[in-house]
């Protein structure tokens, strides 16, 4: 839908028969444009796998939001410097929609 984050989740096969799958989420800004390409912005996010805290890095962020794999928002800071403490969340996969200007981005974190 416009303006929601959508997952996108993808299995396959390889030839060995080893198989996986992989999620991603898009965020859908203007139908009539199209969907915009979400790894524009030079963001570096570290340590991932982490225990707690994350470093972000390659821009100012405006808002950070985590959320979790059903899209719903955990946590949500505005103008969070470079580190960001997740150690109160349980062990899991979130995702990052750091919004910097008229840009947005979403990141895979694992939390372990």
């Amino acid at each position: 839908m416009i303006g929601d984050n959508n997952i996108i989740t993808y299995t396959y096969t390889d030839v060995n028969g080893c198989s996986g799958s992989a999620s991603k989420i898009v965020f859908i800004a203007n139908a009539t444009v199209g969907i915009y390409d979400l790894d524009t912005l030079p963001v570096r996010i570290f340590p991932n796998p982490t225990t707690g805290e994350i470093s972000v890095q390659g821009v100012v962020v405006d808002r950070i939001e985590v959320m979790d794999v059903h899209g719903r928002t955990l946590l949500s800071k505005n103008h969070p410097g470079v580190v960001l403490d997740i150690s109160d969340l349980a062990s899991g996969i979130y995702f990052l929609r750091i919004m910097v200007k008229d840009q947005m981005v979403v990141e895979r974190v694992v939390k372990e």
